[in-house]
């Protein structure tokens, strides 16, 4: 029995031959270039919407937004940009002057937005797939006290990237959000094995959830990996895996599942305006703050502290010869002053003697 989204091809084929179906030329395939700046990029390519509202969180506006009546407050529908793990690590790695691979799944008919993201002639494309079918929406409602997220899998649900073999033959990095749990073993395994060799392997950057599951970490426990995740999402994840053992906080959480991954995996967890946690060979958390007495203020404005752009610029800058400590804090560092027309990464030594 043929698969549902070829069916679903079929049918989109035969019904648009004669008109324009926003297809998106995607095979693209960069010239090789000398290892240290080559990164493979595996996850959702999404469009993001950003909903803001000039109000608090109350119950009362989310009865309105379930009967679909007026919020009662100014309310602002912003420009939609890309969104997804794809959509947020890429362009900081083509930012820091990377020959990047992408591996994703498009919607057909595609976007605008992802279709000119694609077509951009910067990215190794050869990996992405197409599927008939909604695009993947990342929601973001915009409180004035708080911040909601909601997604929308789109053709994510039918189908995925395969994870190309041996990647640590062609790549000085990888920097991966492994999706939900429907699979996420035999991708975690399939990564780990891709990236790894006996001696050693290359640098592997993951974004956690907290529906990750003791399996999920059995794979990764060992390896010589990165591990993202957020404040509460650690001790949701913890507090799930423990049961009715509830522990006390993110530092008892990272401790704990610190002691499920060993020693090898580095654990970075984002806190707000207050930077980064962070546990390598450690016993404890230490704690990793931007540089500059501004620091708080701005770091806490910018929702780009998120574990996956965090993600992005660590590993980045682990890869270009950066102790742990130095890495995460050019992570942060990098948050605070993102712009447009980040052309290299920084020398290591520099960000050595600042961090």
């Amino acid at each position: 029995m043929k698969k549902r989204f070829v069916t679903d091809a079929e049918e989109f084929l035969a019904e648009n031959m004669n008109q324009e179906a926003s297809w998106p030329r995607m095979t693209r395939k960069l010239p090789a270039v000398a290892p240290g700046r080559r990164v493979f990029v595996w996850g959702d390519l999404a469009v993001e919407l950003t909903v803001s509202f000039d109000a608090p969180l109350r119950p009362e506006l989310l009865a309105r937004w379930r009967t679909g009546d007026e919020p009662g407050c100014r309310c602002e529908i912003r420009k939609p940009s890309l969104g997804g793990f794809v959509g947020k690590a890429v362009p900081i790695a083509a930012e820091l002057g990377c020959n990047v691979g992408i591996a994703c799944a498009v919607s057909l008919p595609a976007p605008d937005l992802i279709r000119t993201f694609l077509e951009c002639g910067r990215f190794d494309s050869q990996h992405v797939v197409a599927c008939p079918g909604p695009t993947p929406l990342e929601l973001r409602l915009q409180f004035t006290d708080c911040s909601v997220r909601l997604s929308h899998p789109g053709i994510t649900a039918q189908i995925r990237p395969q994870i190309p073999a041996r990647l640590r033959d062609h790549f000085d990095a990888v920097l991966i959000d492994p999706g939900s749990p429907d699979g996420r073993p035999e991708r975690l395994k399939s990564l780990v094995q891709s990236c790894n060799r006996e001696t050693s392997g290359v640098p592997l950057g993951i974004v956690g959830r907290r529906d990750w599951s003791a399996a999920d970490l059995e794979i990764l426990a060992g390896q010589r990996a990165w591990l993202f995740l957020a404040d509460r999402e650690v001790v949701q994840l913890v507090d799930r895996l423990k049961g009715r053992e509830q522990v006390a906080g993110v530092r008892e959480a990272m401790i704990e599942l610190k002691r499920r991954l060993g020693p090898d995996v580095r654990l970075v967890v984002t806190r707000g305006a207050g930077g980064a946690w962070l546990m390598n060979g450690l016993p404890q958390p230490e704690p990793c703050a931007p540089c500059g007495t501004a620091s708080t203020s701005r770091l806490s404005a910018h929702t780009a502290a998120q574990p996956v752009v965090l993600a992005a610029y660590t590993l980045l800058g682990s890869m270009a010869g950066l102790s742990d400590q130095a890495a995460t804090r050019m992570g942060l560092n990098s948050i605070m002053h993102r712009r447009a027309g980040i052309s290299r990464l920084p020398h290591a030594a520099t960000i050595e003697e600042t961090a």
